[in-house]
Parts: structure tokens; sequence; C-alpha cells
């Protein structure tokens, strides 16, 4: 952290966890449960863009477990895969 963010990074003042689910523009508030995973993984934002120098890679993008952290992770290391194809 230091490296990138300097020596105040080391020592964080507060912690903010935040529940997304709270907020308006990110759940809709007639939404219960936002379970309707089968909306996730398209395809097209798996896809790299601009001679893949543009990569969408979120727990929206993940054929599994999309909308949950596991499903970011995946997709992260499914992003990270297809660029180190791309360097070697």
């Amino acid at each position: 952290m230091k490296k990138h963010f300097g020596e105040q990074a080391r020592s964080p003042r507060e912690l903010i966890i935040k529940d997304w689910k709270e907020s308006v523009f990110i759940s809709p508030s007639n939404v219960a449960e936002l379970t309707e995973y089968q909306l996730f993984g398209s395809p097209f934002l798996r896809a790299g863009y601009f001679d893949n120098r543009l990569y969408f890679t979120s727990t929206e993008t993940a054929v599994d477990t999309p909308g949950h952290i596991q499903g970011a992770l995946s997709a992260a290391r499914r992003t990270a895969d297809q660029i180190s194809k791309l360097q070697n």
C-alpha cells in the first residue's frame, strides 16, 4: 500500500463499510432480492475491446457466482489470464 499511496496508507483513520443494497442508484426500491443472476455473465462483457486494451472485469461479468465476491475474483482471474496470453 505504501508504495502506491504513500506513508499515510499504512495507518488508516477509519474503515467504511457500505451496503450497496441500500443505495437507490444501485438497488431499485421495488426489488427485494437481486438474485436474477441469469442477467450477468454476458459474453460481450467478457471480450477485450480496442485491440484488447480495455476489459470489463467485475462480478457482473463472471460466469460462476456472479453478483458475489467470488464472482469478482473469478472475473479478475479470467481477465488476468486473457492479458497474460496476449503477452506470451
